[in-house]
């Protein structure tokens, strides 16, 4: 980095660092001249908390490995701290070996090169894993040996301990400890000589079935990669401890699947799509043909797979005409889920995913996930699904959520816009809705996401005073404005509602026609509020006079697409603004709107209307207000008082206010609860407060 007296100040910025050694050199530097040089650290603690590891069963002669995902919690693995580990009868019931795998951690560093893609968990392990047996707690006799050494051989033991670690001795003052002498708390650092010297030992984790419930103890470390910067004997690392009851059952299950429909049709690229679409729900029944309770039970992924085209070839009822119109895949009523890493046989879960839509959602059983995309977990709770894993969402193809989900912070959702086809010439606006939350600027309603080099801004169609300039030609009205506003006052947009967006910087991905991408970290994913028979969502309603005609649109948004007839009063987005059906070629009879887009219907007026232009400045027609609503009732939702230079409102129910002037701008919005109020200081003159007319003097 080169400084002058034109280029005074300059920034180096190195990230990742893990106990890395750093140089700095200042040169050119005559005479009495100085250098000023201010280093900004972040530190990041050691953290051993880790989120989910794998349980694997192998076979005594290895070849058949069985492996699941768990969740860990306060300390346990698994679903209150037990894990039934349950196998089908085909495969070996003694000798069983168990192992415990794949750390997972979801702010583990990634400065490890060279080990694959999940390398950046490498820098956890666990305690008697052969890296730790090779170190022996001394990383200064071995540097050379972790700086590159195997990850896979980090995050995988095959012993359990059998006891827990004694870490401190506050057993002793507890309530009730009766005794003479002075206590002093002590900690006590983990050793392997100090867990020996408790009484514990390692033991490799052979399993029979029939054998009840045994503990399980293990380890877990986090420490920095090596020393690289010549420092002496100590080691920086911490450990947390964690346990699991870990039980075989070995028993076969009948997996019965139930069909939903969700949408009666869709529309895709190119095509209309008359088939309906569905989702799937998984029980169990025993080899008697008696259901099993929920929560009971397994089922493997080839069985599903098997049972699925079984069911569509039988057409049972409500099973869709093929495997890529299912949406989603509901497992959480069972125990568990099966797969296989070496017996394609016995399918993994990537098999099932692939042979679902492109959307499809896979709902887990609680305790159990795994590392796929669009895989998510019954919460503890109950309640809910939570996803260690990002979610991606494939624009243009039909998406349904029966079930909402909260993401990790760690986690994010992935929605990628693509250009849709058929000479739709986007080139700065287009409809968009999403099923989750996006975190936008509470003043401007704008999103910037810098990995894809993308920014935008959400708007939606003002609720009143919508419309102005309209410009007629013969016997109709060729264009107006439609007048639109930021979303502001919120940190996130609301799911499930669609808004327009103005595309502020993008790059096109000409690979893929991705025209940009949406990623959102921690959110959450709403339930999908469309029904077979409606599957269309309402979005706001907007209402204005046009060359003095009421008129009043209605936004409507879909994740399956839609067809919608050629007729009066349909606007569909065009080439940066809301073009009517009527202007369709007479080769078509209807508008396909696509997944994850919108339109606006006419519910009154504007029928003789061609194009709607998208404007963002002050409607200054205002005769809208001639006929506004003098007084605020009950029924209106609020009630005001309106006092020099303030009003203030008091929500009767719960409700969002917005608040205009005489021009259509937006002075304020919030959101009120029954019974609040709210005051704002307001300039003299006349004001719309959810369509109602209020003076302030």
């Amino acid at each position: 980095m080169a400084v002058n007296k034109d280029n005074p100040t300059g920034d180096i910025v190195l990230e990742e660092l893990n106990n890395d050694a750093i140089k700095f050199q200042i040169e050119g530097l005559t005479g009495d001249q100085l250098a000023y040089v201010c280093l900004q650290v972040q530190l990041e603690a050691l953290n051993p908390y880790i989120d989910k590891m794998d349980i694997s069963c192998t076979q005594p002669s290895g070849e058949k490995k069985l492996k699941n995902q768990y969740l860990a919690d306060d300390f346990t693995i698994g679903t209150n701290g037990k894990v039934d580990f349950a196998v089908p009868t085909n495969f070996d019931t003694t000798g069983l070996r168990f192992a415990f795998e794949g750390l997972h951690h979801k702010n583990a560093d990634e400065t490890y090169t060279n080990i694959g893609s999940e390398g950046k968990h490498s820098r956890y392990h666990f305690v008697k894993s052969d890296y730790y047996d090779l170190i022996n707690e001394n990383l200064q006799t071995h540097r050379s040996e972790a700086a590159d050494y195997d990850y896979t051989k980090k995050i995988e033991v095959k012993v359990a301990g059998t006891k827990a670690f004694k870490c401190n001795n506050s057993d002793i003052f507890k309530a009730g400890t009766t005794g003479d002498g002075t206590y002093y708390y002590v900690e006590n650092r983990y050793s392997n000589a100090a867990y020996i010297t408790q009484g514990g030992t390692w033991q490799d984790m052979l399993v029979n079935n029939g054998d009840g419930y045994v503990k399980r103890y293990l380890v877990v470390c986090d420490e920095t990669r090596y020393n690289i910067a010549p420092t002496t004997t100590p080691r920086h690392a911490f450990y947390a401890y964690y346990s699991t009851d870990l039980k075989l059952t070995t028993v076969d299950y009948v997996p019965e699947l139930t069909y939903t429909k969700v949408y009666k049709d869709a529309v895709v690229p190119n095509t209309y799509d008359a088939n309906y679409y569905a989702g799937v729900k998984v029980s169990l029944k025993d080899t008697d043909n008696q259901p099993i309770a929920a929560g009971q039970g397994y089922v493997y992924a080839k069985q599903i797979i098997d049972k699925i085209a079984e069911d569509i070839t039988n057409k049972k009822e409500n099973a869709p005409v093929d495997t890529k119109h299912i949406l989603y895949f509901d497992a959480s009523n069972i125990n568990s889920l099966l797969f296989s890493d070496t017996d394609p046989t016995w399918g993994t879960l990537t098999d099932l995913k692939a042979k679902l839509g492109d959307n499809a959602l896979l709902y887990m059983p609680e305790g159990v996930t795994a590392n796929l995309k669009n895989v998510v977990t019954k919460s503890l709770s109950g309640d809910d699904f939570v996803s260690e894993n990002d979610i991606e969402l494939v624009d243009q193809q039909p998406f349904f959520a029966p079930y909402s989900i909260r993401l990790n912070a760690a986690n994010e959702v992935v929605y990628k816009r693509k250009v849709t086809l058929n000479h739709n010439e986007t080139k700065q606006w287009v409809s968009l809705m999403l099923p989750f939350t996006v975190a936008v600027d509470t003043k401007t309603g704008s999103y910037v996401q810098t990995k894809d080099n993308c920014a935008f801004t959400f708007y939606t169609m003002n609720t009143d005073n919508t419309f102005s300039n309209a410009q007629e030609t013969g016997e109709y009205i060729y264009e107006a404005d439609a007048h639109f506003s930021p979303f502001t006052g919120q940190f996130v947009t609301q799911p499930n509602k669609a808004y327009v967006v103005s595309i502020d910087q993008m790059e096109e991905t000409n690979s893929d026609k991705v025209l940009f991408v949406v990623r959102q970290s921690g959110s959450t994913i709403e339930a999908t509020p469309a029904t077979l028979t409606q599957p269309l969502i309402q979005g706001e309603t907007a209402t204005g006079k046009i060359k003095g005609e009421a008129t009043t649109l209605v936004n409507y948004g879909s994740y399956c697409g839609v067809k919608v007839p050629k007729t009066d009063g349909i606007f569909y987005f065009n080439k940066d603004k809301f073009i009517s059906s009527l202007l369709l070629d007479d080769r078509f009879q209807d508008v396909y709107v696509l997944p994850f887009r919108s339109y606006y219907a006419c519910q009154n007026g504007a029928n003789n209307v061609r194009y709607l232009n998208i404007s963002l400045e002050p409607n200054t027609e205002t005769s809208w207000i001639d006929n506004a609503i003098e007084t605020a009732t009950t029924s209106a939702g609020f009630m005001f008082s309106a006092e020099t230079g303030k009003l203030t409102i008091t929500a009767t129910k719960d409700l969002r206010t917005n608040i205009r002037n005489i021009n259509g701008q937006t002075i304020d919005t919030t959101s009120l609860k029954a019974g609040e109020t709210r005051t704002v200081a307001l300039p003299s003159g006349i004001y719309m407060v959810n369509g109602t007319k209020v003076v302030v003097r």
